[in-house]
């Protein structure tokens, strides 16, 4: 008689956690989660413009009465090439920070609560949606040291990942002919650029063409970056925010904020 086979469930192409950079809540004090989403090969998850197609990630908490959340830390993106377009986010891991603040002094003995349901858009060989809830229960620290996780590593790790806040070293002006936008940006001495890998971005979803390449001039401390709207009707917003890669490695990416040229 042969045994019955029990079929293998398939591994989902992505497993999520929540996490905290603390193991103890110090109080007064603010502290970081995440939802790290761990994607198998050949699979991507978007990022919060998903580019040609996509769904961002989407966290929705429950929270403790005395708590409050930030918005999501997004890493900066990668472009996830098509045959005639591009779209933006993340392959193998992603860590979606946000920080937790306290709205009263918390006594030892209490506990914070944290909840999160996850969702998300999973691309590969087709596109499958998915969802998972997590919760964390933290307890005050009995004294004033940072009593650090276990995740604190992983935590250090993903804020290297997080785009490079410069607001007096990168300046950025646009202008607008059309349905055609050209983005000026002015870097300070000393800012290396590898030319084949400047590329820039957009947080704004449903603006703009997402293209494998944008016309670009590299000049000394000077780019010029082209970007084709959707539609000559399309409204440029007067503060046009993303990211701007200027090389391949960690802490390449630089978070600016073009205004139009005057």
């Amino acid at each position: 008689m042969t045994a019955a086979v029990t079929p293998t469930r398939p591994r989902p192409p992505v497993v999520s956690e929540l996490l905290s950079d603390v193991a103890a809540v110090q109080p007064g004090e603010g502290f970081a989660v995440a939802v790290r989403l761990r994607i198998q090969p050949g699979w991507h998850v978007y990022w919060l413009n998903p580019g040609d197609s996509g769904l961002a990630p989407r966290l929705s908490w429950k929270l403790s009465a005395e708590v409050s959340v930030g918005p999501i830390q997004w890493p900066v993106p990668r472009g996830l090439p098509s045959a005639a377009a591009m779209s933006y986010g993340y392959e193998e891991e992603v860590m979606l920070l946000a920080m937790i603040e306290t709205t009263r002094i918390l006594a030892f003995g209490e506990t914070v609560e944290i909840g999160v349901r996850a969702d998300w858009l999973a691309c590969g060989t087709g596109c499958l949606r998915g969802a998972a809830e997590h919760a964390l229960s933290l307890p005050i620290a009995s004294g004033p040291a940072k009593v650090p996780s276990s995740h604190e590593t992983a935590f250090a790790g993903a804020r290297r990942q997080l785009p490079v806040e410069r607001p007096d070293g990168i300046s950025a002006v646009y202008v607008r002919t059309g349905d055609a936008l050209m983005v000026v940006f002015n870097l300070p001495a000393g800012m290396v650029v590898e030319s084949r890998d400047v590329y820039f971005f957009p947080c704004e979803q449903g603006l703009f063409k997402s293209l494998p390449t944008q016309p670009k001039t590299v000049l000394d401390r000077r780019i010029e970056l082209g970007l084709q709207l959707i539609g000559p009707t399309v409204e440029v917003p007067s503060r046009l925010r993303g990211v701007l890669v200027l090389g391949p490695g960690i802490g390449d990416g630089y978070a600016v904020e073009a205004t139009p040229w005057q």
